[in-house]
């Protein structure tokens, strides 16, 4: 009996990682997608300073 529950806890752990690393996957493709925009971004902001709270022009981007 101890073997029975033993052996579906070890099935149990391996399907959680399974799904756990199906996910990841998931998350680095969309990631990879949006890298190179996110990226651009990140330089157009600095290559444009705003005094604080006066972000208009980055605050526009963002919203679009």
């Amino acid at each position: 009996m101890k073997a029975y529950i033993l052996f579906s806890l070890a099935l149990l752990s391996i399907t959680a990682f399974a799904q756990v690393d199906k996910q990841r996957q998931s998350v680095k493709s969309k990631v990879d997608a949006i890298e190179g925009k996110v990226i651009g971004w990140r330089r157009d902001f600095h290559e444009h300073p705003e005094l604080g709270n006066r972000e208009f022009r980055t605050s526009d981007i963002i919203a679009r």
